[in-house]
């Protein structure tokens, strides 16, 4: 009977705290976006790229670009249509932002016993600043975490 007590706690806490952390997440998203609406930094090249694969030009390559085309193929499933609506730069950034919650949701469901590490991760100075941007940092860790799964 306790075990079963403590296991909904702890599954109670721990849907508080990822939706904690998501709300906290699209609150940051909207401020960065606000505050720095054209791409900054990196995104100079990330974004024109993945604007060509909106366009449906796949062969078009920018050879400052060293990382593979894997967050460009991403982004362009997620983003073909919202990208009509809205600016591309916000929508290439909450790419990132829901890949970045979705490895916290699912590293904590298939690890049970790394939740408190998953949340670290989350918060990890360096890997959570670069969620709000368009980086390929996000998707390659959320990448590696997910080959531990296989």
């Amino acid at each position: 009977f306790f075990r079963v007590r403590i296991s909904c706690f702890i599954f109670c806490c721990t849907t508080m705290l990822y939706l904690v952390a998501v709300a906290v997440s699209l609150a940051v998203l909207g401020i960065v976006n606000w505050v720095i609406p054209s791409p900054y930094m990196d995104e100079v090249f990330h974004v024109p790229q993945t604007e060509q694969y909106l366009h449906l030009d796949f062969l078009q390559w920018d050879e400052k670009i060293t990382t593979p085309p894997a967050l460009y193929l991403f982004s362009f499933l997620y983003a073909y249509l919202p990208s009509k609506l809205f600016a591309v730069t916000a929508v290439l950034r909450s790419f990132n932002v829901v890949v970045h919650c979705c490895s916290l949701a699912a590293f904590c469901n298939l690890f049970p016993q790394w939740r408190s590490a998953a949340h670290v991760l989350f918060f990890l100075p360096p890997l959570y600043f670069v969620c709000f941007l368009f980086y390929t940092d996000v998707l390659s860790t959320c990448w590696v975490g997910s080959s531990l799964i296989l």
